[in-house]
C-alpha cells in the first residue's frame, strides 16, 4: 500500500514514546537479555526514522536511503544509511547528504547508566554532559573507534554526488557538550581530525533527547526493514499460536491511541 506522498504505509510503525524511553533509558528488570536482539531487529530503522521525524517536524524534507554507504570498494569501513535533507538544519548548507552511523548505546550497554523517564531538567543536563565527556575529547575528537569511522569519506550515490556531505552520529543516548536540551547539533572537529579527514564538523542526533521533547504519546515513523521483520515474526508466531510480544513492542499504524504525531 502506497500513500499519495510516495511513502509505503506498510513501512510505517507507531512507536510508544514512553515505552522506548523506559526500555532503553530505565532498563527495566524484565527487559534483561532482550536489548541486543531488539536492536538487531530495529536499531538502525529506529534511529534514522526518528532523525527523519525530527527534521521534518522542523520544516525540512528528509529521505532515508538504504545504501550501501561505503568508501567505494570491498574493503574499508561501512556506515548505516544515507539521509538526503532539503531545507535542513544548517542555513549555510540547507541541502545536504548525511552519511549516518547509528549507535543504539543505552542503559543496557556495558557501563550504561539509567536515566529515569521523569528525571529533572537538571539531572538530564548533568547526564548529557557526563555522557558527552565519555564520547568526545576536545583534543582528539570522537573517542570510540567504532564511531570514529563515521569520519571516513564515503562514496555517495551518483545522482547525489553534487551535494555537500556531512557525517552524522545517530545515537540513542542523551548527550550534549553543555547539557543543553537540543537533540540535533554539530561540533567542530579538532585540527588533527580536520587534517586527517575531509570534514570540518560532525553532527550528533540523540534519539532519547528527541523523544523527551515530544509532547505526545506515540509517533509514526518510517521503519521499512523493521516492518518486514515484524511481518515475518507475526507469521512465524501465528503458526505457533500467536505472539503478543511483537504487538507490545511496536503497534501497526492505525492501531495506536488517537494522540500521536505523524510526518
Amino acid at each position: 500500500m502506497v500513500a499519495t506522498n510516495g511513502v509505503d504505509l506498510d513501512a510505517r510503525l507507531t512507536v510508544s514514546v514512553a515505552g522506548l524511553l523506559r526500555f532503553f533509558d530505565e532498563r527495566p528488570k524484565e527487559s534483561r537479555g532482550h536489548a541486543t536482539a531488539i536492536v538487531a531487529v530495529c536499531g538502525e530503522d529506529l534511529g534514522c526514522g526518528l532523525l527523519k521525524h525530527c527534521l521534518e517536524t522542523r520544516g525540512a524534507k528528509a529521505t532515508v536511503l538504504p545504501g550501501p554507504v561505503t568508501p567505494g570498494g570491498k574493503r574499508g569501513p561501512r556506515l548505516d544509511r544515507w539521509v538526503r535533507v532539503t531545507n535542513g538544519p544548517s542555513p549555510l548548507e540547507p541541502d545536504v547528504l548525511f552519511q549516518v552511523e547509528v549507535k543504539n548505546w543505552s542503559a543496557h550497554a556495558i557501563g550504561g547508566e539509567r536515566l529515569p523517564l521523569d528525571a529533572s531538567p537538571e539531572a538530564i543536563a548533568k547526564y548529557k554532559r557526563s555522557r558527552w565527556a565519555k564520547e568526545w575529547d576536545d583534543g582528539t575528537g570522537i573517542k570510540a573507534k567504532s564511531l570514529r569511522k563515521l569520519l571516513e569519506p564515503m562514496r555517495p550515490p551518483p545522482a547525489l554526488a553534487h551535494l555537500p556531505i556531512e557525517p552524522l552520529a545517530c545515537m540513542w543516548v542523551c548527550l550534549h557538550p553543555e547539557g543543553k536540551s537540543e537533540c540535533l547539533f554539530s561540533v567542530k572537529l579538532p585540527q588533527g581530525q580536520r587534517d586527517k579527514f575531509s570534514f570540518n564538523r560532525v553532527w550528533f542526533f540523540s534519539m532519547s533527547a528527541y523523544l523527551r521533547s515530544v509532547a505526545c504519546e506515540d509517533v509514526v515513523i518510517e521503519m521499512p526493514d523493521t516492518a518486514k521483520r515484524l511481518q515475518w515474526l507475526s507469521k512465524l508466531a501465528h503458526e505457533c499460536g500467536g505472539c503478543q510480544a511483537v504487538e507490545r513492542f511496536a503497534r501497526w499504524q492505525g492501531q495506536a491511541p488517537a494522540q500521536r504525531i505523524e510526518v
